[in-house]
């Protein structure tokens, strides 16, 4: 996903889900680059792509600090700041393992 140039706001809810559901809780190793939109752009003649990629174009790799995380505090944290929120739009799977319900899960995924 293209992002401004500024530091990680926050995972996507994807990569969320993905830990949550996980049979073991995995580290996660945050990466980011830039640049890639310079090797192949959108417009590059006649608003098309080049037909191979553009070389000596600069590009930035960025690799993070493993990230771990206790996903039965996590939960129980979920829990206890949904029952405040009982608002629900009917996208979101009714539980996930451990029995959260969709606040939870959009709490869950935001912390």
């Amino acid at each position: 996903v293209c992002q401004e140039d500024a530091p990680i706001r926050r995972l996507k809810w994807g990569t969320a889900s993905l830990i949550a559901r996980a049979p073991v809780t995995p580290i996660v190793l945050p990466i980011i680059h830039h640049g890639f939109e310079k090797v192949m752009p959108e417009n590059y003649a006649f608003g098309r792509r080049p037909p191979v990629p553009l070389w000596n174009q600069e590009i930035k790799i960025v690799i993070g600090g493993p990230m771990e995380f206790n996903l039965p505090e996590l939960r129980e944290m979920a829990l206890s700041q949904s029952r405040d929120s009982s608002a629900s739009s009917g996208r979101w799977p009714r539980t996930i393992l451990g029995g959260l319900d969709e606040a939870a899960q959009k709490c869950l995924y935001m912390t």
